[in-house]
Protein backbone atom coordinates (compact mmCIF):
# COMPACT_ATOMS: atom_id res chain seq x y z
CA UNK A 1 0.00 0.00 0.00
CA UNK A 2 1.29 3.38 -1.04
CA UNK A 3 1.16 6.04 1.75
CA UNK A 4 1.54 10.02 2.45
CA UNK A 5 0.22 12.91 0.28
CA UNK A 6 0.94 13.68 -2.63
CA UNK A 7 -0.91 16.81 -2.31
CA UNK A 8 0.77 20.03 -1.31
CA UNK A 9 3.22 20.33 1.20
CA UNK A 10 6.96 21.15 1.78
CA UNK A 11 9.98 19.58 3.42
CA UNK A 12 12.39 17.56 3.18
CA UNK A 13 11.90 14.49 0.58
CA UNK A 14 11.18 11.16 0.77
CA UNK A 15 14.44 9.77 0.56
CA UNK A 16 15.87 12.86 3.08
CA UNK A 17 13.42 11.45 5.44
CA UNK A 18 14.36 7.60 4.85
CA UNK A 19 18.19 8.39 5.39
CA UNK A 20 17.90 10.86 8.29
CA UNK A 21 15.47 7.72 10.53
CA UNK A 22 16.70 5.95 12.47
CA UNK A 23 17.35 2.39 11.32
CA UNK A 24 14.61 0.99 13.67
CA UNK A 25 12.38 3.41 12.34
CA UNK A 26 13.39 2.04 8.35
CA UNK A 27 12.69 -1.32 8.92
CA UNK A 28 9.23 -1.42 10.88
CA UNK A 29 7.73 -1.57 7.34
CA UNK A 30 4.14 -1.41 6.38
CA UNK A 31 1.62 -3.58 4.76
CA UNK A 32 3.52 -6.05 1.90
CA UNK A 33 6.63 -4.46 2.49
CA UNK A 34 9.84 -6.33 4.63
CA UNK A 35 12.68 -5.16 5.89
CA UNK A 36 16.13 -4.91 3.82
CA UNK A 37 19.80 -6.59 4.79
CA UNK A 38 23.07 -4.85 5.61
CA UNK A 39 25.60 -3.92 2.44
CA UNK A 40 27.98 -6.89 3.79
CA UNK A 41 25.29 -9.78 4.08
CA UNK A 42 23.67 -8.82 0.87
CA UNK A 43 24.34 -9.13 -3.02
CA UNK A 44 26.12 -6.55 -4.74
CA UNK A 45 23.78 -4.62 -5.72
CA UNK A 46 25.85 -2.20 -7.46
CA UNK A 47 27.20 -4.37 -9.87
CA UNK A 48 23.93 -6.26 -10.82
CA UNK A 49 21.69 -3.30 -10.69
CA UNK A 50 23.65 -0.12 -12.05
CA UNK A 51 23.05 -0.89 -15.60
CA UNK A 52 20.31 -1.72 -15.61
CA UNK A 53 18.97 1.41 -13.52
CA UNK A 54 21.09 3.87 -15.81
CA UNK A 55 18.87 2.31 -18.67
CA UNK A 56 15.99 4.56 -17.03
CA UNK A 57 14.42 7.56 -18.65
CA UNK A 58 16.21 10.61 -17.15
CA UNK A 59 18.25 8.85 -14.40
CA UNK A 60 22.28 10.13 -14.37
CA UNK A 61 24.77 8.12 -13.03
CA UNK A 62 24.86 10.07 -10.00
CA UNK A 63 21.24 9.46 -9.15
CA UNK A 64 22.02 5.29 -9.87
CA UNK A 65 25.31 5.64 -7.32
CA UNK A 66 23.50 7.95 -4.47
CA UNK A 67 20.03 5.37 -4.49
CA UNK A 68 22.18 2.00 -4.66
CA UNK A 69 24.73 3.71 -1.64
CA UNK A 70 21.50 4.43 0.16
CA UNK A 71 19.50 0.81 -0.75
CA UNK A 72 22.56 -1.65 0.16
CA UNK A 73 22.72 0.38 3.19
CA UNK A 74 19.81 -0.47 4.97
CA UNK A 75 19.34 -3.98 3.22
CA UNK A 76 17.79 -7.30 5.13
CA UNK A 77 19.44 -10.75 6.02
CA UNK A 78 18.79 -12.24 2.66
CA UNK A 79 20.48 -13.57 -0.41
CA UNK A 80 18.08 -12.08 -3.34
CA UNK A 81 20.26 -14.71 -5.88
CA UNK A 82 19.85 -17.78 -3.84
CA UNK A 83 18.12 -20.86 -5.69
CA UNK A 84 16.32 -21.01 -1.82
CA UNK A 85 15.08 -17.45 -2.48
CA UNK A 86 11.63 -17.52 -4.16
CA UNK A 87 11.59 -14.85 -7.03
CA UNK A 88 8.68 -12.96 -5.22
CA UNK A 89 10.67 -13.02 -1.94
CA UNK A 90 13.62 -11.44 -3.78
CA UNK A 91 11.42 -8.79 -5.17
CA UNK A 92 10.03 -7.18 -1.81
CA UNK A 93 13.43 -7.46 -0.32
CA UNK A 94 15.15 -5.69 -3.50
CA UNK A 95 12.48 -3.34 -3.84
CA UNK A 96 11.88 -1.54 -0.40
CA UNK A 97 13.64 1.16 -0.25
CA UNK A 98 11.83 2.77 -3.40
CA UNK A 99 8.60 1.42 -2.13
CA UNK A 100 8.93 3.17 0.46
CA UNK A 101 9.51 6.00 -1.00
CA UNK A 102 6.62 5.88 -3.32
CA UNK A 103 4.60 5.08 0.24
CA UNK A 104 6.10 8.44 1.59
CA UNK A 105 4.70 10.17 -1.86
CA UNK A 106 1.18 9.38 -0.90
CA UNK A 107 -1.37 9.70 1.54
CA UNK A 108 -4.65 8.54 0.49
CA UNK A 109 -6.12 7.60 4.19
CA UNK A 110 -5.13 10.61 5.33
CA UNK A 111 -8.25 11.43 7.54
CA UNK A 112 -8.22 15.12 5.87
CA UNK A 113 -8.38 13.79 2.29
CA UNK A 114 -10.75 15.97 0.57
CA UNK A 115 -12.92 14.92 -2.67
CA UNK A 116 -10.87 16.75 -4.64
CA UNK A 117 -7.23 15.39 -3.32
CA UNK A 118 -8.44 12.15 -3.86
CA UNK A 119 -9.92 12.90 -7.81
CA UNK A 120 -6.69 14.54 -8.52
CA UNK A 121 -4.81 11.05 -7.16
CA UNK A 122 -6.84 9.24 -9.46
CA UNK A 123 -5.77 11.72 -12.43
CA UNK A 124 -2.22 11.52 -11.59
CA UNK A 125 -2.94 7.84 -11.22
CA UNK A 126 -4.28 7.27 -14.98
CA UNK A 127 -1.54 9.50 -16.55
CA UNK A 128 0.52 6.68 -15.18
CA UNK A 129 -1.70 3.33 -15.76
CA UNK A 130 -2.79 4.41 -19.19
CA UNK A 131 0.61 4.48 -21.16
CA UNK A 132 2.18 1.81 -18.87
CA UNK A 133 -0.53 -0.72 -19.38
CA UNK A 134 -0.49 -0.35 -23.24
CA UNK A 135 3.84 -0.89 -23.19
CA UNK A 136 3.02 -3.91 -21.04
CA UNK A 137 0.51 -5.24 -23.54
CA UNK A 138 2.74 -4.67 -26.37
CA UNK A 139 5.35 -7.65 -24.35
CA UNK A 140 5.14 -10.48 -26.11
CA UNK A 141 5.23 -13.85 -23.37
CA UNK A 142 2.50 -13.18 -21.07
CA UNK A 143 -0.07 -15.82 -22.01
CA UNK A 144 3.23 -18.81 -21.99
CA UNK A 145 3.31 -17.52 -18.49
CA UNK A 146 -0.41 -17.97 -17.74
CA UNK A 147 -0.98 -14.24 -17.57
CA UNK A 148 -4.40 -13.02 -18.85
CA UNK A 149 -2.90 -9.26 -18.85
CA UNK A 150 -6.33 -8.05 -20.14
CA UNK A 151 -8.23 -9.19 -17.22
CA UNK A 152 -5.30 -6.98 -14.85
CA UNK A 153 -5.68 -3.60 -16.36
CA UNK A 154 -6.69 -0.95 -14.48
CA UNK A 155 -6.82 1.93 -16.91
CA UNK A 156 -10.79 1.26 -17.80
CA UNK A 157 -11.14 1.50 -14.00
CA UNK A 158 -9.64 4.97 -13.35
CA UNK A 159 -10.91 6.17 -16.63
CA UNK A 160 -14.66 5.01 -15.33
CA UNK A 161 -14.04 6.50 -11.91
CA UNK A 162 -12.79 9.70 -13.11
CA UNK A 163 -15.83 10.33 -15.15
CA UNK A 164 -18.18 9.65 -12.82
CA UNK A 165 -16.53 12.22 -10.71
CA UNK A 166 -17.35 14.83 -13.13
CA UNK A 167 -13.76 14.70 -15.48
CA UNK A 168 -15.71 14.63 -19.32
CA UNK A 169 -12.28 13.49 -21.20
CA UNK A 170 -9.95 11.46 -18.93
CA UNK A 171 -7.86 10.78 -21.82
CA UNK A 172 -6.80 14.25 -22.39
CA UNK A 173 -5.00 14.57 -18.61
CA UNK A 174 -1.33 14.52 -19.26
CA UNK A 175 0.28 11.26 -19.62
CA UNK A 176 3.87 10.31 -18.51
CA UNK A 177 6.39 9.95 -21.10
CA UNK A 178 9.07 8.76 -18.67
CA UNK A 179 8.33 4.93 -18.71
CA UNK A 180 10.49 2.35 -17.60
CA UNK A 181 11.74 0.26 -20.65
CA UNK A 182 10.47 -2.98 -20.75
CA UNK A 183 13.14 -4.93 -22.30
CA UNK A 184 11.80 -8.53 -21.69
CA UNK A 185 8.83 -10.37 -20.46
CA UNK A 186 11.07 -10.67 -16.79
CA UNK A 187 11.24 -6.94 -16.65
CA UNK A 188 8.03 -6.50 -17.27
CA UNK A 189 7.05 -8.87 -14.89
CA UNK A 190 8.58 -6.81 -12.06
CA UNK A 191 6.87 -3.95 -13.25
CA UNK A 192 3.70 -5.40 -13.21
CA UNK A 193 4.32 -6.74 -9.42
CA UNK A 194 4.38 -2.94 -8.62
CA UNK A 195 0.95 -2.84 -10.04
CA UNK A 196 -0.17 -6.09 -8.63
CA UNK A 197 0.76 -5.00 -5.28
CA UNK A 198 -1.24 -1.67 -5.83
CA UNK A 199 -4.37 -4.05 -5.83
CA UNK A 200 -3.63 -5.16 -2.64
CA UNK A 201 -3.68 -1.73 -0.59
CA UNK A 202 -6.41 -0.60 -2.61
CA UNK A 203 -8.75 -3.15 -0.76
CA UNK A 204 -8.19 -1.04 2.36
CA UNK A 205 -7.97 2.36 0.56
CA UNK A 206 -11.54 1.18 -1.04
CA UNK A 207 -13.14 1.13 2.38
CA UNK A 208 -11.49 4.46 3.43
CA UNK A 209 -12.96 6.53 1.16
CA UNK A 210 -16.32 4.26 0.80
CA UNK A 211 -16.98 5.79 4.58
CA UNK A 212 -15.56 9.23 4.21
CA UNK A 213 -17.03 9.89 0.24
CA UNK A 214 -19.66 7.43 -0.01
CA UNK A 215 -17.87 5.99 -3.18
CA UNK A 216 -18.12 2.18 -3.84
CA UNK A 217 -17.03 -0.19 -6.45
CA UNK A 218 -20.11 1.44 -8.94
CA UNK A 219 -19.24 4.72 -8.45
CA UNK A 220 -15.67 6.54 -7.92
CA UNK A 221 -14.04 3.44 -6.48
CA UNK A 222 -13.84 1.03 -9.26
CA UNK A 223 -9.93 1.30 -9.28
CA UNK A 224 -9.36 0.69 -5.72
CA UNK A 225 -11.97 -2.18 -5.37
CA UNK A 226 -10.07 -3.74 -8.10
CA UNK A 227 -10.22 -7.23 -8.50
CA UNK A 228 -12.97 -7.59 -4.76
CA UNK A 229 -13.47 -10.87 -4.12
CA UNK A 230 -11.06 -11.72 -6.19
CA UNK A 231 -8.35 -10.11 -4.91
CA UNK A 232 -6.56 -13.15 -3.12
CA UNK A 233 -6.73 -15.85 -6.23
CA UNK A 234 -5.76 -13.04 -8.54
CA UNK A 235 -2.52 -12.45 -6.08
CA UNK A 236 -1.64 -16.17 -5.71
CA UNK A 237 -1.96 -16.64 -9.79
CA UNK A 238 0.51 -13.74 -10.27
CA UNK A 239 2.68 -15.10 -7.38
CA UNK A 240 2.70 -18.47 -9.36
CA UNK A 241 3.46 -16.64 -12.47
CA UNK A 242 6.30 -14.27 -10.79
CA UNK A 243 7.99 -17.38 -9.15
CA UNK A 244 8.22 -19.53 -12.32
CA UNK A 245 9.63 -16.97 -14.54
CA UNK A 246 12.00 -15.93 -12.05
CA UNK A 247 13.78 -19.23 -11.01
CA UNK A 248 17.12 -18.48 -12.81
CA UNK A 249 19.18 -15.79 -11.55
CA UNK A 250 19.22 -13.29 -15.07
CA UNK A 251 15.51 -13.20 -15.15
CA UNK A 252 15.19 -13.04 -11.19
CA UNK A 253 17.13 -10.07 -11.83
CA UNK A 254 15.34 -8.40 -14.67
CA UNK A 255 12.51 -8.35 -12.35
CA UNK A 256 14.14 -6.41 -10.31
CA UNK A 257 15.45 -3.81 -12.23
CA UNK A 258 12.28 -3.51 -13.49
CA UNK A 259 9.99 -3.29 -10.41
CA UNK A 260 12.93 -0.21 -9.71
CA UNK A 261 12.51 1.65 -12.77
CA UNK A 262 8.68 1.49 -12.41
CA UNK A 263 8.56 2.59 -8.46
CA UNK A 264 10.93 5.31 -9.49
CA UNK A 265 8.83 6.16 -12.69
CA UNK A 266 6.00 6.36 -10.58
CA UNK A 267 6.97 8.26 -7.66
CA UNK A 268 8.48 11.06 -10.06
CA UNK A 269 5.38 11.18 -12.19
CA UNK A 270 2.98 11.53 -8.90
CA UNK A 271 5.46 13.89 -7.48
CA UNK A 272 5.33 16.31 -10.34
CA UNK A 273 1.90 16.09 -10.78
CA UNK A 274 1.24 17.09 -7.46
CA UNK A 275 3.59 20.32 -8.28
CA UNK A 276 1.77 21.05 -11.12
Amino acid sequence: MWQRRMLGGNGPSPAARYASAPRRQRNQGSGILVGLPKRAQHINCRKQFAPRLLSLPQTSPSQVSTFLDSTTEAMPHADTTSSSTSALAALKVATQHEHEALDAALDLLHPELSATDYRRHLEAFFGMYAPLEAALSAVVGWSEHGIDLSARCKTKLLRADLVSLGVADPDALPMCQALPSLQTIATAFGSLYVLEGASLGGQLISRHVEKRFGYTAAHGAQYFNGYGARTGPMWMSFREAVNACGREPGPRDDMIAGALATFVAFRQWCESRAAA
